[in-house]
């Protein structure tokens, strides 16, 4: 499985180097930006395309991570919790195993 991951991340790393290189021109060329707040317009400098779209791109990683970190936690409480249901129960099963039987009442040499 993991040769199949590391095959699928160079193919797709491969692809995206192939659209950067073939779109050089537009990846470089700088791109102003303005922020028009209805107030107040702010004219930000140029940067390239590339890191425009670098810096969304990581924008929208942190936006998906965060919004997913709630469930993370309460996944993580609940795995918790089973574990330690786990452990209970395994503890009550040894306690059955190694549990002495009980003695026949009416067992003796002469009525077995």
């Amino acid at each position: 499985m993991s040769k199949i991951k590391a095959f699928f991340w160079i193919v797709l790393v491969g692809f995206i180097l192939i659209v950067f290189f073939s779109n050089l021109d537009f990846f470089l060329k700088p791109q102003p930006i303005n922020l028009n707040f209805i107030i107040k317009n702010y004219p930000l400098p140029a940067f390239p395309t590339a890191i425009l779209f670098l810096f969304f791109f990581t924008a929208g990683l942190l936006v998906a991570y965060l919004s997913n970190l709630p469930e993370r936690f309460r996944l993580r409480k609940t795995i918790k919790n089973l574990k330690t249901t786990i452990d209970s129960q395994d503890k009550e099963i040894e306690r059955i195993r190694t549990r002495p039987k009980p003695a026949e009442e009416n067992s003796t040499p002469e009525n077995p």
